[in-house]
């Protein structure tokens, strides 16, 4: 519940994101309406689980475990950010758009 008002929120406020998600059917689903959602979405191969998020801004990042109980820890080292940021960028750069 909170993942999906915090994506509402971001959308009306207009902020671009770029995602990057496990294959699902809510993932295909954002991806196909991606422009409505003002952002960006590229998908992981069939098999990839991932129960942890990560969201990365510039003086912060954070990371949530997904699965019971929820939790997140946040890093504002910026070291660890630029590390994060650098490996997303990796990642992104090797999925297909």
């Amino acid at each position: 519940e909170y993942f999906d008002n915090f994506l509402q929120k971001r959308i009306k406020s207009r902020v671009k994101a770029r995602l990057i998600a496990t294959d699902s059917e809510k993932a295909r689903y954002m991806k196909q309406f991606a422009r409505n959602m003002n952002h960006e979405i590229r998908i992981l191969p069939q098999g990839s689980k991932l129960s942890v998020d990560t969201m990365i801004v510039p003086q912060k990042v954070t990371i949530f475990n997904l699965d019971e109980p929820i939790s997140a820890v946040s890093l504002e080292n910026k070291a660890m950010i630029e590390m994060h940021r650098e490996l997303f960028e990796i990642i992104w750069a090797s999925l297909p758009s």
